[in-house]
This record gives C-alpha cells, sequence and structure tokens, in this order.
C-alpha cells in the first residue's frame, strides 16, 4: 500500500479529487520508474493548454447530448475518459452512452448507425496520433448526426488525465441537459440495499488452506495430500521436541524489514519460549547482522541457549559470539563471487569465505536466477550448491546446511536424536530452507515442498512470513522434562472433516 498526503477537498458521490489526484500521482511514479526527469504540467491551466476543443464545443456537446444515445470515439490513449464517462451516465442517469475505439468502431460497431443515425449523437475524443484518421472516419457518418470533437496533445499519460478531467465537463453538461445533478443523483432505498449487499465467501478452514498450499504446487498428486494430512497432523501433535530452529529472514523477520528491528510480538513471543529453557536455533544466511538485532531482543542470561546458524549454517555459535570463518577456501570464494558479479553487474556480491551472496534481485526472479546459477557454475566445474533466501541467492562453499542448526540443538539439549521442530519460509526446492524443513515438524510460514509427509504450512489462510511464525509460536506448548510440543487440535479437528 502506497500513501500520498493530499490536500484536496472532500469527496462527494463522483469522487472526483480522489480520480484526478490518483492519476496524477500514478502517472509521476511510472516516469519515476522511467528514470524521465521531466515534470507533468505544473498546474490546471497549463494541462488544458493540451486540450482543444474549439470556440463552439459548449453548444456542439448540448447538441449531442439531446439525442436519444451518445456514442463516444475515441483513441487508446484516451480510453480511461470513455471509461469514465460511461461510468457517470450509467451512474448519474444521464443518458444511454457506448463507446468505442476508432478501430473497433470501423469494424462493426458502425452499424448502429445505419439504422438510428437519427437518434444518435457523437462525443470523439482524439489524440494528436489519431487526427487523420479520427477526420476520415467522421467524414463518412451521415451529416444529420450532430458531434463534438476535442483534440488532445502532449505526452500520452498528459492526454489520459486531460481525457479524464474533460470527461467531467461532459458529464456536468449532460447532468444540467437533463436536469440531474452528478454529484447528487440520488438513491433510491432498494440502492442501499445493493450497496450494503456482498459476496458471501466462505473462508476456508486452517486444514483446507493447508492441504490447498500443498495442491498449488503439485496438483498431481491432490488426493496424495488429502489422504496423507490426517496422519501429518497426528504425527505432530503426539511429537514431543528437545529443541526449535528457525529461520531469520521471511520468518521471523519480514524481508522488506530486514534491517529494522524485530516486530515486538514476535520477539515477545521468542522470549516467552526462552523462558521456558528451550534451546533455541537461528538458521540464517546473513552473518553477524542477524546475531547483533537477536542480541537486542534475547537478555544476555539466555544467550547460551540460543545458537546462531550462520551463513546457512557453515558457522554455527552461541549468540553472543561472532561467526569466525577460516581462510582455507579464500580463492574459490572469491572466484565465485567474481563470476556473480560478471553475469549479474546490477546485483550486490558479498563473499565470505564459506558463502558467496548476490542481492539486489526482485523477488519473483530468485529460484530461476539460482537455477541458471547452479548450471552455470557447474559448467565451469565450480561449486553449485545454490540456495536463495526471502532476498538473494547464496553459493554454499561447505558441506553444511540450516539442518546443522537442528543437530547442534540436539547436543546442546543433550538429546542426540531427539526431535526438533524447524521452521522457515523457503521449502520449495531451491530455497535455502528445502533442507531444514524436509522432517515431520517442519513447517513453512510461506513456500511448501511437494513431499506430502513433510514441509507443511499449517497457519490459518491470510497469515504470511512473521504473522505465521507469530502463530507457531503461539501453540507451543511446554512439557514435562523441558520439552515442546504444537498444539494442533484445531487442525486435527479439521483433519476429521476430510
Amino acid at each position: 500500500m502506497i500513501e500520498a498526503p493530499l490536500d484536496i477537498e472532500a469527496d462527494g458521490f463522483l469522487a472526483v479529487n480522489s480520480l484526478l489526484a490518483v492519476c496524477v500521482l500514478l502517472a509521476r511514479a511510472y516516469r519515476l520508474a522511467a528514470l524521465r526527469p521531466d515534470p507533468l504540467p505544473g498546474s490546471f491551466e497549463s494541462l488544458m493548454a493540451h486540450i482543444n476543443s474549439g470556440t463552439g464545443f459548449d453548444a456542439d456537446v448540448r447538441g449531442v447530448l439531446e439525442r436519444n444515445t451518445i456514442s463516444v470515439l475515441y483513441s487508446p490513449t484516451l480510453a480511461a475518459a470513455a471509461t469514465d464517462l460511461e461510468s457517470r451516465f450509467v451512474e448519474g442517469a444521464l443518458g444511454n452512452l457506448h463507446a468505442a475505439d476508432w478501430r473497433n468502431f470501423g469494424h462493426g460497431r458502425h452499424h448502429w448507425f445505419a439504422k438510428r443515425a437519427h437518434e444518435t449523437g457523437i462525443i470523439a475524443l482524439v489524440s494528436e496520433g489519431d487526427v487523420s484518421l479520427a477526420r476520415r472516419t467522421l467524414g463518412t457518418i451521415p451529416a444529420e448526426v450532430p458531434r463534438a470533437v476535442v483534440t488532445f496533445s502532449g505526452d500520452a499519460d498528459v492526454q489520459a488525465i486531460g481525457g479524464l478531467t474533460m470527461a467531467l465537463k461532459i458529464a456536468g453538461v449532460a447532468g444540467e441537459v437533463v436536469g440531474i445533478d452528478p454529484g447528487r443523483p440520488g438513491v433510491p432505498e432498494f440502492g442501499r440495499k445493493l450497496f450494503g449487499l456482498g459476496p458471501r465467501l466462505t473462508r476456508p478452514s486452517t486444514s483446507e488452506a493447508a492441504i490447498q498450499r500443498k495442491i498449488r504446487v503439485a496438483p498431481e498428486i491432490e488426493n496424495t495430500f488429502r489422504s496423507r494430512y490426517p496422519q501429518v497432523i497426528e504425527g505432530i501433535a503426539n511429537a514431543r521436541a528437545c529443541g526449535i530452529v528457525l529461520d531469520y529472514d521471511g520468518t521471523i523477520c519480514d524481508r522488506r524489514h530486514r534491517f529494522d528491528p524485530l516486530d515486538g510480538n514476535i520477539a515477545d513471543g521468542l522470549n516467552a519460549l526462552a523462558a521456558t529453557g528451550t534451546v533455541i536455533g537461528i538458521a540464517t544466511g546473513r552473518g553477524q547482522s542477524a546475531g547483533a538485532m537477536l542480541q537486542s531482543i534475547f537478555p544476555r542470561n539466555v544467550w547460551s541457549r540460543v545458537l546462531v546458524g550462520y551463513y546457512n549454517g557453515a558457522v554455527i555459535a552461541p549468540l553472543g559470539t561472532g561467526p569466525e570463518m577460516g581462510t582455507e577456501r579464500a580463492a574459490i570464494a572469491a572466484e565465485v563471487g567474481q563470476r556473480l558479479q560478471t553475469w549479474f553487474p546490477q546485483a550486490k556480491v558479498d563473499v565470505r569465505d564459506c558463502q558467496v551472496s548476490a542481492d539486489g534481485f526482485r523477488h519473483g526472479q530468485l529460484a530461476a536466477i539460482a537455477n541458471t546459477t547452479a548450471r552455470l557454475l557447474a559448467a565451469e566445474e565450480l561449486p553449485s550448491y545454490v540456495v536463495c533466501s526471502s532476498h538473494s541467492i547464496d553459493v554454499l562453499l561447505t558441506p553444511c546446511r540450516k539442518s546443522a542448526v537442528v543437530d547442534a540443538v540436539r547436543t546442546a539439549a543433550g538429546d542426540s536424536e531427539g526431535s526438533v521442530i524447524r521452521i522457515g519460509d523457503r521449502g520449495t526446492w531451491p530455497g535455502n530452507d528445502f533442507d531444514l524443513l524436509s522432517d515431520r515438524l517442519g513447517l513453512s510460514v510461506d513456500e511448501v515442498s511437494r513431499d506430502p509427509d513433510h514441509c507443511w504450512n499449517l497457519s490459518p489462510p491470510g497469515l504470511l512470513g512473521p504473522q505465521a511464525a507469530l502463530y507457531y509460536l503461539q501453540r507451543l506448548v511446554g512439557c514435562d522434562g523441558g520439552l515442546l510440543r504444537l498444539d494442533v487440535d484445531e487442525e486435527r479437528r479439521g483433519s476429521l472433516q476430510h
């Protein structure tokens, strides 16, 4: 969501001020995105300088509006103005109106005039590139059909905003002709009832939402997911864990605010968990920046029970002990880093002894870029174990993975065979939580794998990332012997319905 302060008057029924203000903001945003330094017209007067309606436009429009039906012919650049006119004529009961661009009009819409020319008028909205086409088109229509022509010049976005302005003016004149104020057309009682109606959407249950998430990644085995779901839930309900491992970015930290402090609710949930004496593991692709953030939320007396797996598990240390790396892989790391910078010059490449990361890609591109990188590195016989996080791709130069943090938690808990709850967001290969969540207690807050027994997302529909992680944290229950269990009673009830 984008917000902007608007110094405008309050809107009425037509929302005129908001409409024009939002269109101007969008046009400015697109110009910035396109790196265009030239501004939009700075005033209403300078905008109107791009509109030519002729000296007799008001009289021409009134002549058109006296007809039973109005045909709006428009250039593609002015499609928004035509749509706006149609909406205002219907919502304000100002008259019958249909619209067509110049080419569609020539491909069949003109047949209306063969039988109803005497009861139809034309409003022509013409961009400067279509002046010749519009003139030739209007020249073929019987002279008895009244018409009002407006031409627009300038950039496409300027013409579009100018077209909306003229649409508002035409709607105002139409209101005067028929004696209806478009801004206060009156609302009938049945209209108020209609306005209050809405679709009765049935929100899927938590259990059905979990199944649907699996189906999206492997629709061909839907029946397997549905049949296996009750067993998965039963296994989680009966499991007792000696500790927990959580991913950082995208799981307990919103990837959009990954350099900000952790959300207060997440911090409270983690501290409540630490207070039970549970061993907590944090598996992250980051380095010391994640450790520093975690130190700010955990009291020092629990740091020894918080294990941080830096660089996707390559270096594991208690909170407060920074990640120490050797230099035996320095040369290969530098070579991989050079390759990444060459292949992706726009990326920010971070070279570490155990991991090389590239950041700066669009979120939706990460999986494809990770796969491409793995193929390119393999072709050059360089390390090719590549994963993606919520914001980067990581080339791992050690055999350690995030699952190494699970082993460290078991060791710290004194239970080498104990179960460990794992929570992450990138459970789909090549996500960097794929290995971590490949377990019956692997739970996702976002992407799930194709495996029917592992890596389910059991959060309610609508929750994602830290919100889903908080849902899991709030459902953790301490048991005898310092063990944990996940309360999935709601999911178990849901599984009985399938």
